[in-house]
């Protein structure tokens, strides 16, 4: 009996990917009989998920026709979906669907799910497909063409929806318009804002030390600049260019400045944090797309 490299038959481990298949085979019948009850949750899974994605090719054609059906506002009924997909063999499967239709309430989790198994199958096969030329490539060339196929499978990401949806889709409900807020949530009063600012000035004017003062008043819950602090709390800095004990030592002398008892002190320390990526090439956003 031969083991794999985790020590465990090979039995065991086919036993586990049928086990995943199943799981995975599961949760699309679940996704697509939600949808056919509830074609709002559409909006809901279309940027999680591709066709593409499932492991069933029929699945993904019924997936299809419905994201197809959604975008003109019609209902995916039984027949609508038949009609839809243009071929009567479907017949059996769009019944069994309907048949199984219970709620919607659970098709985000089913398609991060889907989305998760299909891009272990995409990368499955780009590792067999290297595999295979493993012996007649360079090393440099087989890395160079991995990185491509992995650029171009990082490329296709979640659906990115180009066209808008139906009218019905973008009717506000009650809920929606009593939450509407006319600006993000406010930290310090009529100055900083959960959203995203930029602070602009030349290389040594104290952009740094600034943030660090401010991040340390937002912890406390000190009046900053003379402005009340509506939501006290922690700060991460994410530095590619101050090591993190400089950082630290900047930090100290602000608190020093401020002649803090020790319990407000162990209060900034512990709610001013760094993250340091000097020399990674860690990125905080990613290009998918052309978005």
């Amino acid at each position: 009996m031969s083991l794999t490299t985790q020590g465990l038959p090979e039995p065991w481990e086919q036993h586990q990917d049928a086990s995943q298949r199943a799981i995975t085979a599961r949760a699309e019948r679940a996704l697509l009989s939600g949808l056919m009850i509830e074609p709002d949750a559409v909006s809901r899974v279309v940027d999680l998920v591709s066709p593409a994605d499932f492991g069933d090719d029929d699945h993904g054609k019924v997936f299809a026709a419905i994201l197809s059906l959604s975008d003109d506002g019609i209902a995916p009924e039984p027949e609508t979906l038949l009609n839809a997909l243009n071929d009567r063999r479907h017949h059996d499967l769009i019944v069994s669907l309907f048949a199984d239709a219970t709620t919607a309430a659970n098709a985000t989790h089913y398609a991060k799910l889907i989305q998760a198994a299909g891009t272990r199958r995409r990368l499955r096969a780009l590792g067999s497909h290297l595999a295979e030329q493993e012996d007649s490539s360079d090393p440099a060339e087989l890395i160079e063409r991995a990185q491509v196929e992995l650029d171009a499978l990082l490329a296709e990401g979640p659906r990115i929806e180009t066209r808008p949806p139906s009218r019905r889709v973008l009717v506000p409900s009650d809920v929606e318009i009593a939450r509407a807020t006319l600006a993000p949530r406010c930290i310090v009063d009529r100055y900083l804002y959960a959203d995203v600012a930029q602070v602009v000035a030349p290389g040594g004017t104290g952009k740094t030390t600034m943030l660090l003062y401010e991040a340390a008043m937002i912890a406390l819950g000190t009046p900053l600049w003379g402005l009340r602090i509506e939501q006290p709390g922690w700060s991460l800095f994410v530095t590619a260019e101050d090591r993190r004990e400089r950082l630290l030592a900047r930090l100290r002398e602000i608190v020093a400045a401020l002649e803090l008892t020790e319990v407000q002190r162990r209060r900034v320390f512990d709610s001013v944090i760094f993250w340091d990526i000097c020399g990674s090439s860690l990125k905080l956003a990613q290009l998918i797309q052309g978005n």
